[in-house]
């Protein structure tokens, strides 16, 4: 009878040495289909949210308003109710159940809109931010007779915020002098407080104009309710400014920004319902320029 053979030490040594530089080939290609798939279907929650915003100025004949809220006597800052942009297209993103159970006369942090606000909205969740979670507490900034840091109130998790434009949301005062209402209502972008922006308005054009842009948990938290009275970060927690430094993930971050966690930059839905990749390097001007509304700039085809 033969005597069988058994494989060498170094035989297996060999062959353990092919496997792991097959696998070491294998596993970024793997890695690259699936950060495309979570970049696909992030796009896709763009693509509705864009369906959405137009199907409500079809209705209304303007797009919602930033954010709600009633301006402080003494200081101008936000008082409430805080409702943003997103809660009021709701309905048209088949959300209507959600939408019913909110009292828009009230405030994002009463009790009364408990249930309403802590609702998690898959098509509002980008797959590649790995920071996610399905809601948070939304923070106090301190003043008024609250302790910075105390929670206010548990909110729905969002990765996308609408673009309030070149300017500081939170600023009470102009950052354009030419400009008559003071900071936060005086957005240059699509998405500021208590005013509502008409295709009509969007002078540069709607297929240059960015409408809506990822927020990465690792930068900010960012929420579909609203901007909560008093909260650290307040019109951040819904809209993010763009142009005073290069492209999307800039270092370091502010709250207001836009990132995203795909690779070299960030998705953003432009007016038009297009949605188009922005990389980090994307330089200041251009991305000022995308995201203002009628700023009269000049954007050539290649620019991005």
């Amino acid at each position: 009878m033969p005597k069988r053979r058994g494989f060498s030490l170094i035989e297996l040594l060999v062959v353990l040495a092919i496997i792991a530089m097959l696998l070491s080939l294998l596993l970024p290609a793997m890695n690259g289909a699936r950060e495309a798939a979570r970049r696909s279907q992030c796009a896709n929650n763009l693509k509705q949210i864009g369906l959405a915003l137009n199907n409500y100025h079809e209705a209304t004949n303007a797009f919602p308003p930033g954010w709600v809220s009633l301006p402080s006597p003494g200081t101008g800052a936000d008082a409430g109710p805080g409702w943003g942009w997103n809660a009021m297209i709701l309905p048209m993103m088949e959300q209507r159940p959600v939408y019913g159970l909110i009292d828009f006369s009230l405030p994002i942090e009463v009790m009364a809109n408990a249930k309403p606000r802590i609702t998690q909205i898959n098509s509002l969740t980008c797959p590649s931010d790995r920071q996610r979670q399905r809601t948070f507490f939304a923070v106090a900034a301190g003043g008024d007779g609250m302790i910075a840091g105390e929670p206010i109130a548990e909110v729905g998790a969002s990765n996308y915020v609408g673009c309030f434009g070149s300017g500081d949301p939170s600023s009470l005062y102009p950052f354009d002098p030419s400009a008559p209402p003071p900071g936060c209502a005086a957005g240059d972008g699509m998405f500021f407080r208590n005013r509502s922006v008409r295709i009509i308005d969007v002078e540069d054009g709607t297929s240059q104009t960015i409408a809506v842009g990822e927020r990465d948990a690792s930068i900010s938290r960012a929420t579909w309710t609203g901007a909560i009275t008093g909260s650290a970060g307040g019109p951040a927690l819904v809209v993010g400014r763009a142009g005073e430094r290069e492209g999307p993930n800039a270092v370091p971050p502010r709250s207001d920004d836009f990132g995203s966690g795909h690779p070299g930059g960030a998705q953003f839905l432009y007016v038009d319902g297009s949605v188009h990749f922005l990389p980090s390097r994307l330089p200041a001007p251009v991305y000022r320029a995308l995201a203002t509304r009628a700023g009269g700039e000049s954007i050539s085809e290649d620019a991005y």
